[in-house]
């Protein structure tokens, strides 16, 4: 090999690299013999790699290869990294095979140029290959190869760090966290690892859906390996874990005066909050009402609707009754075992008054005594109620902890009075005021007609 005849130290080679081998027939003193004209072939003993040429299952050249004037040669390329031997056979003639004094032991070398290769799921560059957010995972291959022959340096035991990005040519970040193994922790992982042999392979999973490509590179920041990006890696959501609903423009608690329609938005998302769409969500609703002032319906436009890209189903919900609560639910199409639902308090009056007027509280209907709408602003606060006499006697009063229903912020709030005075005795027919403090401030006057009936 290399001139170098019957050598147990022939030198080096690089891993990958074609290098010539010359095979000569010679008597014992070493005189070649040029009338030799026997069939050869080349077996190596160590190269396990299918693609050396020869390997330990395919010697080389075929079996009908002769010697011409007692000499040969062929291109030998090896790619295990170490001391590789060649063995020379003389297939027309056993007797002329002495190993131990033919063999050549070479050196199997790398210059020291490599590369990490990445694999999503067993696809390489460009992909691109598909997986689900967490809680599902998928895997991650790193390997380091030779710049020569791209093939895997088994004697490579590299510390690397692998990181996210949305872009293979960019250095922005993905807007999620790649974390290790099956779990996620409250902060984001630094996902490491070590090649064994050349090659290691990680458990890992991502939290948001998106586009990202991951790129490998050495753990201490050196050149070598050459840094690699990842095939292209679309994560699609999970299954739908919650669905959140919504009226927009409006802030909770939800309310709306009765004969109005407002728009419901349902958003189902996965474990981590990613949109899914394609789901067939479902609507339905449930009066709760305390009372209510007359039979009109509440109605849904739509009783089921496909979510869209931004996980988005919508229906309109048109408030029928007057003076009740609506609750109404959303349920996934993909699990019934996943829905949600909004309670919707439905006002007669938009700002303040009292209905209806005059009231009945003879009535053994509470939608017939008087109901007294307020709004105390933006914040809870203290209410009393008041009625007096048109002659400003004190018949009943209600007083109210900021907070509790009938003193709360940002909605209109209801107290409905029966009719009677603070002894629980029905008052007479007439007119009555009513005055509404809010942290002990007048802020409402209304007057009250009282006309019994039953």
């Amino acid at each position: 090999k290399g001139g170098v005849a019957n050598s147990y130290g022939a030198g080096s080679e690089l891993s990958g690299v074609y290098f010539p081998v010359s095979i000569y027939a010679t008597d014992v003193y070493g005189n070649r013999r040029v009338d030799v004209t026997d069939n050869f072939l080349v077996r190596s003993t160590s190269e396990t790699n299918p693609d050396g040429v020869p390997n330990v299952s395919s010697p080389y050249p075929s079996v009908t290869t002769p010697l011409i004037a007692g000499a040969n040669w062929f291109l030998s390329k090896l790619i295990t990294l170490g001391q590789m031997t060649l063995l020379p056979e003389d297939t027309s003639n056993s007797g002329m095979n002495h190993n131990q004094e033919s063999r050549s032991d070479i050196q199997i070398v790398t210059l020291g140029e490599t590369h990490f290769r990445i694999f999503v799921n067993n696809v390489d560059s460009p992909g691109p290959v598909s997986v689900q957010a967490y809680p599902k995972t998928f895997e991650v291959r790193v390997e380091v190869r030779d710049d020569y022959n791209d093939q895997v340096v088994r004697t490579a035991n590299v510390g690397f760090v692998l990181e996210v990005y949305t872009n293979p040519g960019t250095s922005v970040p993905g807007t999620g966290t790649l974390s290790l193994g099956t779990t996620r922790t409250a902060t984001a992982d630094l996902v490491v690892g070590q090649t064994l042999n050349g090659e290691q392979t990680l458990t890992v999973n991502y939290n948001m859906a998106e586009t990202i490509y991951i790129r490998v590179k050495e753990l201490n920041g050196t050149s070598r390996p050459t840094v690699r990006t990842s095939a292209q890696v679309n994560v699609s959501a999970g299954g739908p874990a919650r669905i959140i609903m919504s009226i927009p423009q409006k802030t909770p608690p939800y309310q709306m005066q009765a004969n109005n329609t407002s728009q419901l938005m349902a958003q189902v998302v996965d474990v981590n909050s990613n949109p899914i769409s394609g789901d067939n969500v479902t609507f339905s609703i449930a009066d709760r009402f305390v009372s209510r002032l007359w039979d009109g319906a509440n109605q849904l436009t739509a009783t089921a609707s496909v979510s869209d890209a931004t996980g988005y189903s919508a229906t309109n919900f048109f408030a029928g009754a007057g003076n009740e609560t609506a609750r109404v639910y959303a349920a996934s199409g993909v699990d019934s075992g996943i829905s949600s639902f909004v309670d919707i308090k439905i006002s007669v009056t938009e700002n303040g008054g009292v209905y209806p007027n005059p009231c009945n509280p003879a009535s053994s209907e509470q939608r017939n005594w008087a109901h007294i709408d307020y709004r105390i602003g933006s914040t809870d606060a203290s209410v009393k109620v008041y009625i007096y006499t048109l002659f400003g006697d004190l018949v009943w009063h209600k007083e109210i902890a900021a907070g509790d229903e009938g003193a709360k912020g940002e909605i209109v709030n209801t107290v409905i009075w029966n009719g009677k005075n603070d002894n629980d005795v029905m008052i007479a027919n007439g007119g009555y005021i009513a005055v509404v403090k809010v942290n002990d401030q007048q802020k409402y006057r209304f007057k009250i007609g009282v006309y019994k009936e039953k």
